[in-house]
């Protein structure tokens, strides 16, 4: 969860332009996402170094950036799914809405 704090933070960071402070906080979220092996939050704080490219300019870094991305989330998408994932059961009511009664809210 931390490493998804710091990522947080860089983003926050290179929005306001402030890149530097952005790196500093995206590397540190990149080495406690690693080191707890969390795929999904290494390729959020890839995409948002790839921001940080962006805003400074560094178009090729950025897609580098997005490509290693989109690479760890076509793995994932090969993987299982999680026991505790649960697809929907049901379709989706008018409006694009997902019908919910109270037991499956309860479960969630």
């Amino acid at each position: 969860m931390t490493g998804a704090i710091y990522s947080n933070l860089g983003n926050v960071a290179n929005r306001k332009g402030e890149t530097q402070r952005a790196t500093t906080a995206l590397r540190e979220a990149l080495t406690l996402n690693v080191a707890m092996n969390d795929p999904r939050q290494i390729a959020v704080t890839l995409e948002r170094f790839a921001a940080v490219a962006v805003t400074d300019r560094q178009v090729e870094r950025a897609a580098r950036l997005l490509g290693a991305a989109q690479q760890i989330r076509s793995r994932l998408a090969r993987l299982p799914r999680p026991p505790n994932v649960r697809k929907p059961t049901r379709p989706p009511a008018p409006g694009g809405r997902t019908r919910r009664n109270t037991l499956d809210c309860a479960v969630q």
